[in-house]
């Protein structure tokens, strides 16, 4: 060890040529290291959906929602239920708790549940499904634009610019544009 220390005293071009070389290396590893900016994350929520034409919220809330969140409700891994009833349609969120690792597992149970229960359901149920919510996109940034004119052409060509060269910056999935102020004519 005493012969190592004693080459680098000596040596001090090889000991900076080592560090050059080090400080160059973690420049390119920096560089071409991949970041993900959406970790490998997933929801824990399933989610419980059935449409019934014509139904009120009231019939859906007593003669679906309520009979699905009986079924599903003594899953040991739910964590929180919770249910929308509007007019023809049923939303019912199962959020699992923290600690559980195979969703598919808990989505399968409450699929069997519901199945169990799918005879006494009302006739007129269409689209009864058991779904585990799953993450796909991030939002990070929104823009807002005063004074966009969407008749005209060279605010549409701004923008079409605007999207493809935002498009081309590494990470961005996907842009979307959307006019929040739509005015009604009569």
């Amino acid at each position: 060890m005493k012969k190592l220390t004693q080459y680098f005293l000596d040596n001090s071009f090889v000991v900076n040529l080592l560090s050059v070389l080090i400080l160059i290396l973690g420049v390119l590893s920096l560089t071409s290291m991949k970041r993900d900016l959406i970790t490998n994350w997933q929801s824990k929520t399933i989610e419980i959906t059935a449409n019934m034409t014509g139904a009120g919220p009231a019939q859906v809330e007593k003669y679906i929602t309520y009979p699905l969140e009986k079924a599903v409700k003594d899953i040991q891994a739910i964590s929180k239920i919770t249910s929308e009833s509007t007019q023809g349609y049923s939303r019912i969120k199962l959020e699992l708790k923290d600690e559980i690792d195979d969703i598919a597992e808990i989505e399968q149970l409450a699929k069997d549940e519901v199945l169990a229960i799918e005879s006494d359901l009302p006739e007129g149920i269409k689209d009864l499904r058991v779904r585990h919510i799953k993450q796909r996109k991030a939002w990070f940034n929104y823009y807002s634009i005063i004074g966009f004119d969407e008749q005209s052409d060279e605010h549409q060509n701004w923008l079409l610019n605007t999207k493809e060269n935002l498009s081309r910056i590494d990470g961005i999935a996907s842009i979307d544009t959307y006019n929040s102020t739509k005015e009604k004519h009569s």
